[in-house]
């Protein structure tokens, strides 16, 4: 914002003006201010391929594609979340450095480009920039750059009223007729109004925060951790100070006689100080543990997408499970070892600082050190001692799951004899691992908290013995002394506790590191300007002298591939299995890079376009076996590629589409039509079923090309005819790959 700008706070009447509005038209610039008014730090993107927009290009603004390229071209991530009806009363008090779309007069269309709710609906009737908000009123920046006060009633009569404009007649005639007083029939009319409207959009709220790729340490910044866990330390900091001045207070009270109810009325009231900080420290340790799981886990989904094709398949199913429980551990090992190590780093620091005031206190603080050092030692030996058995834990959980997966043909074909061979050789060798994992872990625990009470006490023998100080101060210096050595001892009781979650989160690490690191890779976005200037030319995919080669394999599995595909053709790819058909639909959809040659679509290569909107155009349905149906509604399942949630046109369309295809009967059969859940845990699809599913997925896409690789190998012939017909009429231009 500029500094000519002034914030001006004034109080709104009960209708919304105008001039808090933002047009439709002025979402960039609101979007700017938007990231300067939550300091969001931004990382534009560099390379070949990154957008030319920025989010102040405001002539290219009315795009939610666009915003959302913007965005990411900063290292930003764009959300668009809906205000449903019923969750407006606890939803809106939370707003924080958000932008509010209001609802216009009909449903509208979203742009043809863009992908979901991400896009701007076209009956928007504008946005407010909301920078906090309550139950009593809502901060707005204005256009102009002043900052109104609008009531809270006033912001939920806006949003709510062209919802209830549809409903409120017809309620009003039904409550009218049934006699009740005015106060009766208002409880009821906003009853109703409720029960009708409850999951009805009253608007969308843009939020904008780093992406998951963006730098951690940035995202952490955004999401305040940062200050919660300064509030944290000095919460807990605060706590163990009042704690040693409590009894100390008691302790030179009761050792030099003059214990009386004054010492204890403060003894008692330092300890009451510290519950409230107490639980100040606990409540920003669970948000704190919160927060970080959050973005810890949004980085490895990320990770997860980033990921190469063949990374995943040079890893069995035992593996993978082994990585996706690795990923829950290294949340919650992480966040209590990394809570426990920094009370540890505290206590430690003050048991320091107690025992240089006691009796020996340069020997004592010498032995803590030398002590601490040691029990790091051990702690290491630990480590490695877990590492080991892990690595055979994870090795024997991926030989029971691939022996699980083929269970069945061990039945079939492998004698009995031999079906437990390999599982007796590895349980024996994860117990005996276990065994000496048992012994270092006790060691560790035993030698490092109680063999330092030990040793610091028989430490302290020599110096009571040779000191000439009077016996009060004597008796001073030893109980400081002892506390001091019980406060070290706490602490490397924490050092123990921290250590072994320590050692299990890196160790979890190294399973999921890689997916870590695996986020920070872009997706290109393209060239807006290419993107925009090309035509939708009779020529849609050409390919020239196109090669590819996987990875420690000698030879090419393509090489001088030459492809030119025609609006509306309708081609059919045979070959024989290992031929390379599904590599070079790989290539076609961008899924895969090819080392040589050339690669256009309409003129323009996948630089270009960028990866996403190459794939917007080029709709693949991959092999049955590499082909997912998700836990849930079978409308969610259909339109993966097109939107979420969506609009009465988007279902009608998407019924539309199944029955064309045969799966009228199923529709039918099913209670909840096309909310019905389906998959593993829902309605079971037969294959047959399953694969008219993926094609009608890619054909609700509004691909320019559909390809289909092998998608009619799991139906009956009549079946297969009628589908193939229903796919021709669909489909604007059709690749089908099939066996000979």
């Amino acid at each position: 914002m500029s500094s000519s700008r002034t914030e001006l706070s004034q109080e709104l009447p009960q209708v919304l003006p105008q001039e808090v509005i933002w047009g439709p038209h002025q979402l960039g610039e609101a979007f700017e201010l938007l990231i300067q008014s939550r300091k969001l730090p931004t990382e534009p993107a560099t390379g070949q391929g990154a957008s030319s927009d920025s989010p102040d290009s405001t002539e290219q603004r009315p795009s939610g594609q666009r915003l959302e390229e913007g965005a990411a071209a900063l290292g930003l991530e764009v959300q668009w979340d809906p205000l449903p009806y019923s969750q407006l009363d606890r939803s809106a008090p939370r707003l924080r450095h958000c932008l509010v779309e209001l609802p216009g007069g009909g449903t509208g269309s979203q742009d043809e480009g863009s992908q979901g709710n991400r896009s701007q609906s076209s009956s928007s009737q504008g946005f407010l920039l909301i920078t906090r908000a309550s139950r009593s009123s809502m901060r707005i920046l204005s256009p102009q750059g002043s900052i109104h006060r609008l009531p809270f009633t006033t912001f939920l009569q806006h949003l709510r009223r062209p919802a209830e404009a549809e409903s409120e007649s017809e309620i009003d005639d039904l409550l009218g007729a049934t006699g009740l007083d005015t106060k009766a029939r208002q409880r009821a009319r906003r009853r109703l109004l409720l029960e009708r409207l409850a999951e009805h959009p009253c608007g969308r709220v843009l939020q904008v925060h780093p992406s998951p790729g963006a730098s951690f340490l940035h995202q952490a910044r955004a999401a305040g951790l940062p200050a919660r866990l300064g509030l944290l330390a000095t919460a807990f900091g605060s706590q163990v100070l009042l704690l040693i001045l409590g009894w100390w207070l008691l302790g030179r009270g009761a050792l030099s006689g003059t214990l009386g109810s004054g010492w204890l009325w403060a003894w008692g009231l330092l300890l009451l100080t510290g519950l409230p900080l107490q639980a100040i420290a606990f409540w920003n340790q669970g948000v704190l543990a919160l927060g970080f799981g959050a973005l810890l886990r949004r980085r490895l989904l990320r990770g997860a997408l980033m990921q190469d094709l063949e990374e995943p398949r040079q890893r069995g199913a035992g593996q993978l499970l082994g990585r996706v429980l690795e990923a829950g551990n290294v949340e919650r090992l992480a966040l209590n070892g990394g809570f426990r190590g920094l009370f540890f780093l505290f206590e430690w620091i003050l048991a320091l600082w107690v025992l240089s005031l006691g009796l020996g206190g340069g020997v004592l603080v010498s032995l803590l050190c030398l002590w601490t050092l040691l029990s790091l030692g051990l702690g290491h030996r630990y480590y490695r001692q877990r590492q080991r058995w892990i690595r055979a834990r994870i090795e024997m959980t991926d030989s029971m799951v691939e022996s699980m997966v083929g269970h069945s043909t061990r039945l079939a074909q492998q004698p009995w004899q031999r079906w437990h061979q390999g599982e007796d050789r590895e349980l024996a060798r994860y117990l005996q691992g276990s065994r000496r994992l048992d012994r270092s872990l006790q060691r560790f625990v035993l030698l490092t908290s109680r063999g330092w009470l030990v040793l610091a006490i028989a430490t302290l023998i020599l110096p009571l013995q040779q000191s000439a100080a009077p016996q009060g101060s004597l008796m001073v210096q030893l109980a400081v002394s002892l506390g001091g050595i019980l406060l070290a001892q706490r602490a490397l009781g924490r050092l123990v506790e921290g250590g072994i979650d320590l050692a299990g989160a890196l160790i979890s690490w190294q399973q999921v590191g890689d997916l870590f690191r695996h986020a920070a890779r872009r997706q290109p976005a393209g060239d807006a300007g290419l993107r925009d200037s090309a035509a939708a030319s009779e020529r849609i995919l050409e390919a020239r002298q196109l090669s590819f080669r996987y990875p420690g394999r000698p030879d090419p599995v393509l090489e001088g591939v030459q492809v030119e595909i025609l609006q509306g053709d309708q081609i059919l790819l045979e070959g024989p299995s290992g031929a390379g058909k599904s590599t070079l639909i790989a290539l076609l959809g961008s899924l895969r890079a090819p080392q040589q040659g050339l690669l256009l679509l309409h003129g323009v290569d996948p630089h270009g376009w960028g990866s996403l909107d190459w794939r917007r155009r080029v709709a693949i349905t991959p092999q049955f076996h590499e082909n997912h149906l998700f836990s849930g509604p079978l409308a969610f399942n259909l339109l993966l590629g097109h939107r979420w949630p969506p609009s009465p046109d988007d279902l009608a369309r998407a019924e539309g589409v199944c029955r064309e295809l045969g799966l009228g009967p199923l529709l039918e059969r099913m209670p909840g039509g096309m909310m019905q859940t389906v998959g593993e845990t829902g309605w079971q699809l037969s294959h047959g079923e399953r694969s008219r599913v993926f094609i009608a997925r890619a054909l609700l896409q509004g691909a320019d090309l559909v390809v289909l690789d092998e998608s009619f190998a799991a139906m009956d012939p009549e079946n297969l005819a009628h589908c193939l017909q229903a796919v021709r009429r669909l489909a604007p231009t059709l690749l089908v790959i099939a066996h000979p």
